[in-house]
């Protein structure tokens, strides 16, 4: 008697997908879709073909070379998605550089002292 469940379909998917910043890539057997939310809240979605190396190389498409072609295709398809999302969303301001309008601690008459710049030094040999 067979071991399979009678009445039970099976499905298999051909989809797969990743995470990006404020957004998602999907990719299928033909196509690869990324969707980001805009700062405004609005969806910009960009949908592609997907040219497989496999088709103009037939050479990638033997097993183990296969493996590491799709490995490679899939990191870099992934790492343009994640930096296409980063493009909607500006770069973190660097903090300021904190400046006291005064420094108590120096007590220097020269006119060239840097104090406010790094702190009071000018009597560390003392």
């Amino acid at each position: 008697m067979s071991e399979q469940k009678q009445g039970c379909a099976t499905f298999k998917t051909m989809i797969g997908g990743q995470a990006l910043i404020e957004g998602i890539m999907m990719r299928g057997p033909s196509k690869q879709s990324v969707v980001v939310r805009k700062p405004d809240g609005t969806l910009e979605i960009n949908t592609d073909d997907l040219k497989l190396v496999k088709t103009r190389h037939p050479v990638l498409g033997w097993p183990l070379i296969r493996g590491c072609v799709n490995f490679i295709d899939s990191m870099v398809k992934g790492v343009k998605a994640l930096m296409y999302s980063a493009e909607f969303y500006p770069e973190d301001e660097e903090e300021e550089e904190y400046e006291p309008e005064n420094n108590e601690d120096c007590h220097c008459e020269d006119d060239d002292c840097h104090c406010h710049d790094h702190g009071c030094h000018c009597h560390d040999d003392e």
